[in-house]
């Protein structure tokens, strides 16, 4: 895989004037829960506890992020992966699953252009062609490559989903994500053909205990290298690739349902009034961090589950 990145510093789009910024992640949370992108955007509240495969998704994406910058460079990528926050078994999971990436995807023809690149330019009205005067639009990409001579999107994703889980690619077509990406691309004067989907199946492996089949618990390193092993085994589970194209009809849909985002966020910042979505109480296997505040059996300002950020 070549992985020569080119000499420029990242590309940053200039805004003509200093807007207030929608990303693409805040309007996801609008649109699954508006109370939630209150606490979070607006007051800028934070959990302090983050569930374990969403931690686990962010060691990965350190060590791809490493990867990726060194030129395949799998000390690098673990390297990162053992500077996260993880327990020992995580890490160990991680590793592995990293390794067998680099195995996987080392000899691949795609070649980086730009690593984590962050795109910002003006929201666009849909419908009339002009961009919003209160609010901008911005979005961060994994990276950009170049595959067979055009300039494509990355996106990683690690999912506890099987790989050719119906389910899971009916939703990664439906995603926002997909048209965002390739607008902020078009901010950054990128023209991509789409996005490549860069997905790793999260082993779901536990560490052996001690009981009448085995004599103790099980290491780190020896969880590690077992993992290790039953990813050898079948590659194909765990790691897969997916070109996501979007036709021209399904890139103003995606620009419709942004800008409709924009102006429901809008009304509720005139009124004050940030409904809660209680169908997005339950995330997985989780309850939504912010369920305590909403049901009055506590209140944002208990330092032990949130926490106020600057930004």
């Amino acid at each position: 895989m070549n992985l020569s990145l080119f000499g420029p510093p990242p590309l940053v789009a200039v805004e003509p004037r200093r807007l207030p910024l929608l990303s693409t992640t805040a309007a996801a949370k609008y649109r699954r829960c508006p109370r939630l992108y209150f606490f979070e955007q607006v007051l800028r509240v934070r959990p302090r506890y983050i569930p374990a495969p969403l931690r686990f998704g962010l060691t990965m994406h350190a060590g791809l992020e490493a990867w990726m910058r060194g030129g395949c460079d799998l000390e690098a990528a673990l390297n990162a992966i053992e500077s996260a926050e993880a327990d020992p078994f995580e890490r160990a999971r991680a590793h592995a699953l990293m390794m067998g990436y680099h195995v996987r995807w080392k000899a691949s023809p795609l070649k980086v252009l730009h690593v984590e690149v962050r795109a910002d330019g003006p929201l666009m009205n849909p419908a009339t062609g002009a961009p919003s005067t209160t609010r901008g639009f911005t979005c961060r990409l994994d990276g950009v490559v170049e595959y067979e001579g055009r300039p494509w999107i990355i996106e990683h994703k690690t999912t506890s989903s099987d790989l050719d889980d119906h389910l899971y690619w009916s939703a990664v077509r439906l995603s926002a994500q997909v048209g965002d990406y390739l607008e902020g691309a078009k901010a950054l004067g990128i023209e991509p053909a789409g996005v490549i989907y860069d997905v790793l199946h999260t082993p779901g492996h536990r560490p052996l205990v001690q009981n009448r089949k085995n004599e103790r618990n099980e290491m780190p390193d020896e969880f590690e290298a077992r993992v290790c092993k039953d990813i050898a085994k079948a590659p194909g589970e765990y790691y897969v690739r997916r070109h996501e194209v979007r036709l021209v009809d399904e890139l103003r849909e995606a620009a419709a349902d942004l800008w409709a985002t924009h102006k429901d966020i809008q009304r509720a910042e005139r009124s004050g009034v940030w409904p809660r979505n209680t169908g997005a109480c339950r995330v997985g296997r989780h309850l939504c961090a912010f369920v305590p505040v909403c049901t009055g059996t506590s209140t944002l300002d208990n330092k032990a589950l949130y926490e106020r950020r600057e930004a």
